[in-house]
């Protein structure tokens, strides 16, 4: 599966909180530290934008070590966010959702605000 067909993949999990279909494409890193537990309680705490109402097109940046990041602006009805994911040889290593727009850059996590997935790691 190419980078951008996975990452258009896990946008659409998200979208349906399939958590064990997004736990199976996840890389081993993914898969120790995010259990599909965490996936439901980070789901959980972005409850408070109001329903999803919809996504866009996607930032798309290849970072070093061969890892493309897709960046997504998502609509809720009280708020912007966006969908950050990593993909390295055909699996999902990072996986963020942040208040804003697509800034097409990855940054470690910071405060309450930002539900966080797993820290970028190699």
């Amino acid at each position: 599966m190419e980078s951008r067909e996975l990452a258009d993949r896990v946008l659409t999990l998200v979208k349906d909180r399939d958590d064990a279909a997004l736990f199976a494409l996840f890389g081993e890193g993914m898969k120790t530290s995010v259990p599909p537990e965490k996936i439901r309680d980070v789901w959980a705490r972005t409850e408070v934008n109001g329903k999803l109402l919809g996504s866009g097109e996607p930032v798309v940046r290849s970072q070093a070590g061969g890892t493309d990041l897709f960046d997504y602006p998502l609509k809720y009805e009280k708020r912007r966010q966006h969908l950050q994911v990593a993909v390295r040889e055909g699996l999902v290593v990072g996986l963020l959702e942040r208040p804003g727009d697509p800034t097409g850059r990855w940054n470690r996590s910071r405060g309450m605000l930002r539900q966080l997935f797993l820290p970028w790691s190699r």
